[in-house]
């Protein structure tokens, strides 16, 4: 396994990359299936602020997202999915989701 920023052997290095989202409300008009009762999470941006700040301090490149950029479940799914499969071989990569959620039905 490489380390961050060591060489791989076709001469690429390590990224590091997160995904750092923080979704305070729910239940909005967005054309989403209406949600039980969800206490808004204020404080869902500064702690997303702060966590891609500790990561961006040992090194990942941080995208940030919200309900504003992520306005749909479908939206949310892509962005994640997008996050774990666009890495290269022994890259890193964080996807770190502040919100409320529901477990799948099975």
């Amino acid at each position: 396994m490489r380390r961050p920023g060591e060489p791989s052997p076709d001469g690429g290095h390590v990224q590091r990359q997160a995904l750092c989202i923080g979704l305070s409300r729910f239940g909005r008009d967005d054309g989403e299936p209406a949600t039980t009762a969800k206490d808004p999470l204020p404080f869902a941006a500064q702690r997303v602020k702060a966590m891609s700040a500790a990561l961006r301090q040992l090194g990942y490149a941080c995208t940030t997202a919200d309900e504003t950029t992520l306005a749909t479940a479908g939206d949310l799914g892509a962005a994640v999915t997008s996050a774990i499969t666009n890495g290269g071989d022994g890259d890193v990569q964080v996807v770190h989701v502040l919100s409320h959620g529901e477990p799948a039905k099975r």
